[in-house]
């Protein structure tokens, strides 16, 4: 149920109700990609906006992050299959999803204008043809969350004859269910566009939609810390994340500080976010291996609260994201509107957000040696971390603002309604 019981039929502004379907939807993700583009849509350009989820805990960013936002919440089943084991788990898993989004679906579904769901997967078919059904005016919009690498498989792999076959239906099934696609960078647009068996043949509805950072509301904080602060930056190397996991790289950022602390001694390193306990003994192990410089390591752990990560990106100077792969990470987005100057991965959506490296640093994944070289020229040439701060801040907030991203998310599902109900 949402907040008020029931989808409201009497929208404000466009008269639209707009419903994101994200069932691991924890309270987090309300300050994410997944939160925030239905509050955005919803403040500014007037959808009644729902998020569609089981119950993964409270909620406070309702009122602080995403203020109007409501929440329908998915009631878990004792769905039979439940039980099954491996190679059957994950199946299992999706049957069971959506198994328990069908009483959702059924109760709410053609009240429903746009129905967003996330990833290209099995699920999300079943689910927005479910929804289909039942609506059968509705409206489709599939965010593809996508990594580009994985692309990577499909230009050496020739399609047999069965596997042709799977995809020429898969591509009827998507023209049939799915009315917007969209991709988070454009190098994964450019590899869906040329190399995907599937999605490259619905391209005429797929779009390129960065994530962003709600600019209105942190322009209130800027003010905030600019008056407490001084607008003052510290000597902070800032690096934020899944602390340990392969992923976010966090070996790469201690191993390069370690080979720059000693010939800058009034720089320091902050980690935030919950340390992966397989990580826990090699931070162990390099704070003894480097304990002449082990004051200057902080580890902060999970910051509650919005404040206390915004405070810190306020407070440092440096980011250092080495990410081996991402989709569109908040996290860069976010420290460069605080004036961070990014050294990262030569990720896709990295160097998108320092427009391939002009208004940062980028290095290979992986590569120690350029991260650690990179970090010494940064911290010994400190009017040019100056100017690349306030370029990089200026181009975050003209290119990467939510509320001009949705208002063209916003144009895009009016004109592609408007096509659909036009008589050919």
């Amino acid at each position: 149920m949402s907040k008020s019981g029931t989808i409201s039929c009497d929208h404000k502004g466009n008269n639209l109700s707009f419903a994101t379907f994200f069932p691991l939807c924890e309270n987090i993700h309300l300050s994410k990609d997944a939160g925030l583009i239905p509050y955005i849509l919803h403040r500014d350009y007037g959808y009644d906006s729902y998020l569609i989820s089981y119950k993964n805990g409270d909620y406070p960013y309702l009122k602080t992050e995403a203020p109007g936002l409501k929440m329908i919440y998915m009631r878990p089943t004792n769905f039979p299959l439940k039980k099954l084991t491996m190679p059957f788990d994950s199946i299992s898993i999706i049957l069971k999803t959506v198994f328990d989004s069908i009483p959702v679906i059924l109760k709410y579904g053609k009240k429903i204008d746009v129905f967003e769901l996330y990833f290209f997967c099995m699920e999300s078919i079943i689910i927005a043809t479910i929804y289909k059904l039942i609506n059968r005016r509705g409206f489709v919009y599939l965010k593809l969350d996508y990594v580009p690498d994985v692309n990577e498989t499909y230009k050496a792999t020739r399609e047999s004859i069965p596997t042709r076959i799977k995809n020429s239906l898969f591509r009827m099934l998507l023209r049939t269910i799915f009315d917007i696609i969209t991709v988070e960078t454009q190098a994964s647009y450019k590899y869906i566009k040329e190399y995907h068996p599937r999605l490259k043949w619905v391209i005429d509805r797929l779009y390129y939609v960065p994530n962003g950072i709600d600019v209105d509301s942190l322009s209130t904080l800027s003010k905030f810390y600019n008056k407490f602060h001084a607008n003052e930056k510290e000597n902070i190397i800032l690096h934020i994340g899944r602390i340990g996991s392969h992923q976010k790289a966090t070996d790469i950022v201690l191993e390069a500080f370690a080979g720059v602390a000693r010939d800058f001694p009034n720089w320091r390193l902050v980690l935030v976010g919950i340390m992966d306990k397989g990580f826990t003994g090699y931070f162990n192990d390099f704070i003894r291996r480097n304990e002449d410089i082990s004051d200057r390591v902080s580890y902060l752990g999970f910051l509650k609260g919005r404040e206390g990560i915004y405070e810190y990106y306020w407070r440092s100077k440096i980011l250092i994201f080495p990410s081996r792969w991402e989709t569109f990470s908040i996290v860069p987005i976010e420290a460069g509107y605080f004036g961070d100057v990014i050294l990262g991965s030569d990720i896709p959506c990295v160097m998108e957000l320092t427009d391939n490296g002009k208004l940062g640093y980028l290095c290979t994944v992986d590569d120690i040696e350029c991260f650690t070289n990179a970090l010494k020229h940064m911290l010994a040439h400190e009017d040019e971390l100056k100017e690349k701060s306030k370029a990089c801040q200026k181009y975050i907030i003209k290119n990467f603002n939510w509320n001009k991203i949705c208002g063209q998310l916003n144009a895009l599902i009016l004109r592609k309604m408007e096509a659909k109900t036009s008589p050919q």
